[in-house]
């Protein structure tokens, strides 16, 4: 029994399952940049927010004193002024004084003031100093107040009463105008309110007919200005008639 031991050879072990596949194919080594463009691709996908917008900048809505000054100034100091003289001029000698205050001590400080404003607000919105109706017209109306309140200092008469309606007037326009057209655009807030519209359309019918009602008063003026001629000449005759000629005195 032991020889039988002794000659039976043993033969080398089993493979072990899966060890010899193991060595024949080895693993695949991945590259380092391709696992990383692989961890890339199945990143979870964050969305970004968009750039903001180029635009430009608006006016701030609570800088509403240029507008607020102008209108004041435009469409209610100077008609003051205007119907001053329309119904005082009859009444009482200081109407001229009382007229030149209004519409130059008073109303000047406060259209300058609304129109200095508004030209730095729209500086600052970059918009462009004549760029649309509004204020190529504000710009215009400016220009033609100041015109009228020069002469009228020298020259007060029909022209000037007619040129100072005719102010008013396309005040009244460029007003419409900022509120329609201007306030949406430099706000960005839309239509300023039906209010507005409707304080507009009362102005404009209410102002023409105080003053036209006025009219009636052109008799009254008519025969004072004849009186205050006729007082003229007279006063003048005197004084020519107590003038003595030259070489009579004395007698």
């Amino acid at each position: 029994m032991q020889a039988d031991v002794h000659s039976t050879k043993v033969g080398p072990p089993p493979p072990t399952l899966g060890t010899d596949t193991h060595a024949r194919n080895p693993p695949m080594q991945v590259p380092a940049s391709s696992a990383e463009s692989t961890r890339l691709e199945i990143a979870p996908h964050t969305p970004t927010s968009p750039a903001p917008a180029q635009h430009v900048p608006r006016i701030r809505t609570h800088r509403h004193t240029p507008s607020s000054a102008c209108v004041i100034g435009f469409l209610g100091l100077l008609p003051l002024g205007a119907l001053t003289a329309r119904y005082a001029r009859t009444f009482t000698p200081t109407w001229f004084r009382a007229h030149s205050i209004i519409q130059i001590g008073i109303a000047g400080p406060v259209i300058i003031t609304g129109v200095a404003l508004g030209i730095t607000a729209v500086n600052k919105a970059l918009s462009g100093p004549v760029a649309d109706v509004h204020k190529r017209w504000g710009i215009a109306l400016f220009v033609l107040y100041l015109a009228q309140a020069a002469l009228g200092t020298a020259i007060h008469n029909y022209a000037h009463a007619i040129f100072g309606l005719l102010i008013i007037a396309l005040a009244m326009f460029q007003v419409r105008t900022g509120f329609r057209t201007e306030w949406p655009v430099q706000t960005g807030r839309g239509s300023i309110g039906n209010g507005a519209n409707v304080f507009w359309y009362v102005w404009i019918v209410f102002l023409p007919v105080v003053y036209f009602g006025g009219l009636v008063l052109l008799f009254r003026q008519f025969r004072q200005e004849r009186e205050a001629r006729k007082d003229i000449r007279l006063s003048e005759g005197k004084e020519d008639a107590g003038q003595e000629p030259e070489g009579q005195g004395g007698r």
